[in-house]
């Protein structure tokens, strides 16, 4: 079920972004998903652009909220990159939430394009026993050019989202890598 709703906020997104090529043919796969069956309610997905190849972690709550991701081997990879000190970097992105209102919580950070809502992520946390753990509360800015901190996430469900996307990760690798996924 998620899996659907997961290919269906990938339609909404890349066929409203003028920045990604794929409008017109608007057809993927789904690589891997910690999806396990119709009852699950939150996963993530990493799905490809069947033309341009183009990689995109996916995020849902079934039935509340979804985002999307672009994919990097930096984001892909950050709870496995400790210093020498044991510590991690904080993990920064951009999430894309699709089909969003404005009037919500979080409506002043990031970018608004229609209906898209770019809110730029400042995640910190550490690993433990191979298991991401959040640091909370997660920050962000207003514009997704900000060099600075300027607020945190207030709304739940986009902080739920971002916990989701970072939570998952280990599970996402175990099956991208028993899949056989070739990923840049």
């Amino acid at each position: 079920m998620l899996k659907k709703i997961f290919l269906l906020a990938a339609l909404i997104l890349l066929t409203a972004t003028a920045n990604v090529h794929a409008a017109q043919e608007a057809s993927f796969d789904m690589l891997a998903s910690t999806e396990e069956n119709e009852n699950t309610t939150e996963a993530v997905g990493l799905i490809k652009t069947k033309s341009s190849g183009e990689l995109y972690f996916i995020v849902g709550i079934k039935n509340v909220s979804s985002a999307l991701i672009p994919y990097s081997k930096e984001i892909y990879n950050f709870y496995t990159a400790a210093n020498d000190n044991g510590e991690y970097s904080p993990l920064i992105f951009p999430m894309i939430l699709i089909d969003q209102k404005r009037g919500q919580t979080d409506d002043e950070l990031g970018e608004w394009k229609e209906n898209l809502h770019f809110i730029p992520v400042f995640a910190q946390f550490n690993v433990a026993n191979g298991q991401v753990v959040c640091q909370k509360p997660f920050y962000s800015a207003k514009s997704m050019g900000a060099e600075t901190i300027e607020a945190t996430v207030q709304d739940a469900n986009n902080a739920r989202l971002i916990e989701i996307f970072m939570t998952h990760m280990p599970r996402l690798h175990q099956i991208v890598q028993a899949r056989g996924v070739a990923l840049p």
